[in-house]
């Protein structure tokens, strides 16, 4: 059994031509260190390249594929080299610990007492090594059954936080902003290399590739990005120190995803007029409902599609389906079975 793409619908979508949402689901906990059984063999706290047991993780990929395709829906599962390491982190030199209790990874900062630096890119950095192995052998193992993309990779703030930590990196824009600008010159073209050589270890599928956890597929090749840590600057530091760079990442692939939560800054409007393919916006549990952010999702739905995941509830089904219109929506509820995801799936359909 392999994925059908339905290649006239997702193209619909990416042109905001489709006539009904496209809906998906994700099944179980979002956490990686819990949904995927291979992280058991990480060790909890500091681990190294050589730790993942990439043997371990295969079967992982058969569960979660068939757990998906119990689902009703419209979007595309796809695989990606395990998205529970933060392989950008890692690989720029931040120490990783695995989390067991909470089911995450976490990098610490290297530039508490010092300034870091940002190595070359280079597939024998160890951790670039080895997520290109794990494509790698993720796509042998899928043997054209179902995509498989780029990971999890945190973006230019998130790097930067990671390197310097929360405080340091938000002080430093202020008072060392060239130093600031240099990092990010070095983690930008990190970024690109990074991506790409991912992309070049998977084969394409029906034309183009997938996007790991939100499900999408783009006909060409597609990444996805993230600025978690921009929720504590301010519009101008955003617009100073990240958006540039987001703006270069999105212009060296044919498609770029970004991803955002609804913080009490979301960095929407700067790109609204970029190249950015898709603005995906969380919600998340105990945040804004459907209905709070209308006004933010109008604004995106004017100009670029927009993906919507997580703690979907059915008023928030409803104002998705009743107050915004289907050009270029699609939604991606998080559910804890097949069975929800049918009642929910059926509520679209009326």
């Amino acid at each position: 059994m392999t994925i059908d793409v339905d290649r006239q619908r997702v193209e619909a979508f990416l042109h905001r031509a489709n006539t009904t949402p496209l809906v998906g689901f994700c099944v179980g906990t979002y956490y990686p260190l819990h949904r995927f059984r291979g992280a058991r063999t990480l060790p909890e706290g500091l681990y190294q390249p050589d730790d993942l047991q990439i043997g371990a993780y295969l079967a992982d990929y058969d569960r979660i594929y068939e757990q998906h395709a119990t689902c009703p829906g419209d979007l595309v599962w796809s695989a990606s080299a395990f998205w529970g390491v933060p392989w950008m982190e890692a690989a720029v030199g931040c120490p990783v610990e695995a989390d067991h209790t909470t089911g995450s990874s976490r990098s610490h900062p290297i530039g508490a007492n010092s300034w870091p630096t940002v190595p070359e890119y280079s597939p024998n950095n160890p951790w670039v090594a080895c997520c290109l192995e794990m494509v790698r052998r993720v796509a042998d193992y899928a043997d054209g059954r179902f995509p498989v993309g780029v990971s999890l990779m945190r973006g230019v703030s998130d790097v930067l936080s990671a390197l310097l930590g929360l405080d340091r990196m938000v002080y430093a824009m202020l008072d060392e902003p060239a130093r600031i600008h240099e990092l990010a010159e070095r983690i930008t073209a990190f970024w690109i290399a990074f991506g790409h050589a991912q992309l070049d270890a998977a084969p394409q599928y029906e034309g183009g590739y997938g996007s790991f956890l939100y499900n999408l597929w783009a006909p060409g090749r597609c990444i996805w990005l993230q600025e978690d840590a921009a929720a504590l600057l301010s519009p101008s530091l955003f617009e100073e120190f990240v958006l540039p760079y987001d703006r270069r990442i999105a212009e060296a692939f044919d498609y770029c995803f970004f991803h955002m939560h609804p913080a009490r800054y979301i960095p929407h409007q700067p790109l609204l007029d970029s190249d950015l393919a898709v603005l995906e916006l969380h919600i998340d549990a105990g945040g804004p409902s459907a209905r709070d952010l209308l006004p933010v999702y109008r604004e995106i739905l004017a100009h670029k599609p927009l993906l919507v995941w997580g703690d979907i509830s059915e008023d928030d089904l409803d104002v998705f389906l009743n107050e915004l219109g289907p050009q270029g929506l699609a939604l991606q509820i998080a559910v804890e079975t097949p069975e929800q995801a049918e009642a929910l799936y059926a509520r679209r359909m009326v």
